[in-house]
């Protein structure tokens, strides 16, 4: 840029002096408005200030610590494939959203106990059932589904939403 600078000043004849050192370039407002020089640093600060505002887009950034209420809601399907009690949670970007790794934490935010077995812990899928039971609103395929409003703080949107916590309140 500078060499281009320096080669054009010469060949024109204008009466510039020569760039100083940390100037990156010159712009101008208007074709006759005086010549605006840009160091390197605001060069730099402006590509620093981008490139994190590309990273903070990219990594979701602006959607974690945001406690969103979703519906927990547990089913029962009668099918060969995909058969039994199922878990979602409703109202992460507008879809559903499996629950298959963070049954423990549901699990420990809701303590249920079998009324049938009352002194042995219930596994997930136990627990799916009994809450259904506990919580039901409505049926689906004939059986109670159970459906309740929870907090989850959530990163992300849409089908690349991922669930970092759980409160039965807002926290």
């Amino acid at each position: 840029m500078r060499n281009a600078f320096l080669f054009n000043a010469e060949v024109m004849k204008h009466p510039w002096p020569a760039p100083a050192p940390d100037v990156a370039y010159y712009t101008r407002d208007t074709p006759r408005s005086p010549l605006i020089a840009h160091t390197w640093d605001e060069v730099m600060e402006a590509r620093r200030k981008r490139q994190a505002e590309i990273l903070y887009r990219k990594r979701g950034d602006w959607m974690v610590g945001r406690w969103r209420p979703v519906f927990l809601d547990t089913r029962f399907y009668d099918m060969d494939f995909y058969g039994g009690w199922q878990c979602y949670i409703y109202g992460v970007g507008g879809i559903a959203h499996w629950v298959k790794y963070e049954c423990r934490k549901l699990m420990e935010l809701i303590p249920l106990r079998d009324p049938a077995q009352p002194l042995f812990d219930l596994n997930w899928y136990n627990w799916k059932r009994v809450f259904a039971q506990t919580y039901q609103r409505g049926e689906f395929c004939d059986r109670p589904r159970g459906r309740l409003t929870i907090w989850a703080r959530i990163s992300g949107e849409s089908h690349w939403a991922a669930i970092r916590g759980y409160a039965l309140t807002k926290p």
